[in-house]
Formats: C-alpha cells, structure tokens, sequence
C-alpha cells in the first residue's frame, strides 16, 4: 500500500532538534511567518504533506516509488550525520558525496523550489506568447496545423496575436505542481555537483547560542552588491555560502574560503546563520527553545513569504534573449 504522508523534511533530521522532557514527549518549538506565536510540535506532524511525492499511474492507483527513493537515501545519510555531531570529527570524501546528494535532494523536493520552479515555467510561457506575437507568420501556421485537425472556432491571426500580446491580462497560466516536482527533481544532480566541489566544514556553536531550521534546511546565500543578496540560489557562484544546521549546536558550512574541517564559530556566526534561515524558511522556522531573539527574527523577516521566488523580470529578460538568439540560428542555418 502506498505510503500517504511524506515529508518534504525529512522526519529523522527533525528530530535533531527536540527537546526530550522527563515524561519521554519530543518536541520543539515552532514559529510561523503567517503569525501567531509559538507553537509546540513534533517531528511526525511538521513539514508533512499528503501523497506529496505520489504520482498516478495509468490504473489510478498511487505510486510512491519516489518517496521510497527518498526514505532509503535518508536511510544511508542518517549515520553520516550522527556522526558529525561527535566534537571531535570532521567530514570525509565518501561521506561528503553522500551528503551531496542528500542535501541537493533535500533543497529541490522542498515546496520553496517547487513555487520557483512554478514561476518560472509561468514567465517561460508569457514570454514564448509575446515571442509568438512578433512572429505572426508562425502564428499563421500553428493556425492552419489546427484548423486541418478539425478543431473547431479557430481565431483569426490577427486575433491570436493580439491574445497572445495581451497574454497575463487575457489567460491564466497555471502550471501542474507534479510537472513542477519533476523539473525541481531534474536540478538535483547539477546541485549535488556544485556542494561536492565546495569546502565543507562542520561549525559548533559556542555555549548560550544555538542553531535553527526551518522547512527550507539548506541555505545559500551570495552577495551581489554591497546591499543585495541571492538567497536560495547561486550554488555555482565563487562567494556563495551554504550553510545547513544539522542540530542546536552543529551547523555545517559549505563555501570556497574555509579549508578547516570543523571549527568553533562565536556567536555573531550563528546569529547569522539564524537570520538567514528565518529569511529563507517558506512558513516555518524550528527551534529546539522557546526564544524571543528567533520570534523576533521570524516577525521581521514574515514578509519574505510574499515575494516571488525569482527575479521574474530578470529570468524573462534572459529567457526572450534565448528564444531570439535560437531563432536567428534556425534561420541562418
């Protein structure tokens, strides 16, 4: 029977962050950036959704071979990161390739790519539209394709390029989330790459500080300017920053600079690493302690739940100038 609750992080890596009581109830504390205050949760109830992972087949039965995929990736990433929690150890090739792919797995199943991958499929269609509108001569003959297939009410070319110039005010364009999984899934072998190739470092927190996570584990972070920032992308960049708390007290850092690897860090360093996962984290931001400092960080940074998951101007610019470039090709030749 297939399995009906998946979780998008996995339940085994929340874990790390419970707080056990006397009467044997795990738990930890949980901040929403919808609002609300503190709320207390469990690894099996957080970060979970339903047949997340499952997809149909032709009968009409659920297939859950992805979520088996992934249980069984979890399986073997599990004792790496037992074991990174020990003081004295640091990680190793073989572990670090492991980890890779966790890690990258991790960052495409999350529902944050999955929303960047859904915007930038629907950018891709506007500006393919608005490539088509300035083209009528194509239009004419997808026109005259359809019209021998016997499809009936046809619009004229006229017609279809001023629909297609006028394409976000005239149609919504919505994009299948399972199309979305798989695309997110197709990133993750580049994505292991790029954290392979990276220093990798385990960070221990220092007494009275402690680290957080959230539905968004992996971090990235890359300057761009002296006030601007990537956040959740830009893993190929020079100065890019993944960072990864794997408990209250170990985070592990993966950057082109630091060749230690582990190290003590002060506090300013998981302050930091704080910040910048309330900035990232979708919804929800995970502490083992109930704190003021990490429900101040989540009030501040709530507002990121908003704002789009790409530059979608940007990606349009670079995408139209494809499309042109592609076409000029395929008249040359």
């Amino acid at each position: 029977m297939a399995s009906k609750r998946h979780h998008y992080v996995p339940q085994f890596y929340l874990d790390y962050f419970v707080i056990k009581s006397a009467r044997g109830a795990s738990h930890f504390w949980v901040y929403d950036k919808a609002g609300g205050p503190a709320r207390v949760q469990t690894p099996i109830n957080t970060a979970v959704e339903g047949h997340l992972y499952s997809f149909e087949t032709a009968s009409g039965a659920k297939d859950d071979s992805l979520e088996r995929f992934l249980s069984e990736l979890e399986t073997k990433a599990k004792p790496v990161l037992d074991r990174w929690q020990q003081s004295d150890v640091a990680p190793i090739q073989e572990e670090e390739k492991l980890i890779a792919e966790f890690l990258a797995l991790m960052h495409t199943r999350s529902p944050r790519t999955m929303q960047g991958i859904t915007e930038a499929s629907q950018v891709v269609g506007i500006q393919v539209a608005r490539f088509l509108a300035d083209r009528p001569e194509m239009v004419r003959e997808f026109l005259e394709q359809e019209r021998l297939t016997g499809r009936p009410n046809i619009p004229s070319v006229e017609e279809m390029v001023e629909n297609l110039r006028n394409v976000e005010e005239r149609f919504e364009i919505k994009v299948n989330r399972k199309r979305s999984l798989v695309d997110s899934f197709k990133l993750s072998e580049s994505v292991a790459a790029e954290l392979f190739k990276m220093n990798w470092c385990l960070c221990r927190a220092p007494t009275g500080a402690f680290f957080v996570t959230s539905d968004t584990p992996l971090c990235v972070f890359a300057r761009t300017g002296a006030d601007r920032a990537l956040l959740g992308a830009g893993f190929g960049l020079p100065n890019a920053e993944v960072t990864f708390p794997i408990s209250p007290t170990v985070c592990l850092l993966l950057d082109r600079r630091h060749k230690k690897g582990r190290m003590a860090v002060g506090k300013q360093f998981v302050r930091e690493a704080n910040n910048r996962m309330a900035m990232i984290a979708e919804r929800l931001v995970i502490s083992a302690y109930r704190s003021d400092t990490v429900a101040a960080l989540v009030a501040k940074h709530s507002f990121t739940r908003q704002l789009p998951k790409i530059d979608q101007s940007k990606f349009g610019n670079i995408f139209q100038q494809r499309l042109k470039a592609r076409a000029a090709k395929n008249v040359a030749s």
